[in-house]
């Protein structure tokens, strides 16, 4: 959950430093809107929401407006474009489906600061994707079980093909979950 953190503080720091925010040499600190918006609603994006708000108040001159798509680019194009309007100067968003919100992201880009997280759209006018090499990322652990625990590599791999059977079987029924 700290490198989850670290990644979104990463993403609000890119945002944030795009933005033309300045303090007038007033008591009150101007703050810059960024939003956050995801692509559906799950469990990641709860601490993604919770790393966002710390960089909130880490940072001081900085409002984190955190919303929850529900699957649909319609909603996502919905929400940004209300922020857009309300002053939003960063938007960071996990695209419901990239190659449809080219444009829409392109349009964005136009008149703010635009990342994509978790789910990239690299096609668009986006400043940068944060996100986790899947595939890479479960290879790692596995790497690191024979070194730790001594066994061999034959071990490894037995547990390997178990758990790939246990998941085939689950998605056939065949074993309940």
């Amino acid at each position: 959950m700290h490198k989850l953190n670290l990644l979104l503080l990463s993403g609000i720091l890119i945002l944030s430093g795009c933005s033309d925010s300045q303090n007038s040499g007033s008591s009150s600190v101007k703050k810059t809107k960024l939003c956050f918006i995801t692509n559906v609603s799950a469990d990641f994006w709860t601490y993604a929401e919770a790393g966002a708000k710390e960089a909130e108040r880490e940072f001081g001159d900085i409002e984190v407006i955190f919303r929850v798509g529900d699957g649909t680019t319609t909603k996502q194009k919905q929400i940004i474009d209300d922020l857009l309007v309300s002053g939003a100067k960063g938007v960071a968003i996990s695209p419901t489906s990239a190659k449809n919100q080219v444009r829409m992201i392109n349009e964005w880009a136009d008149d703010a600061h635009v990342i994509c997280v978790d789910s990239d759209a690299p096609d668009s006018n986006r400043i940068c994707y944060l996100g986790t090499d899947n595939i890479e990322a479960g290879r790692k652990p596995l790497l690191r079980v024979p070194k730790s625990s001594g066994n061999s590599s034959n071990q490894l791999m037995w547990q390997s093909i178990a758990v790939q059977m246990s998941c085939f079987a689950r998605s056939t029924r065949v074993v309940p979950a």
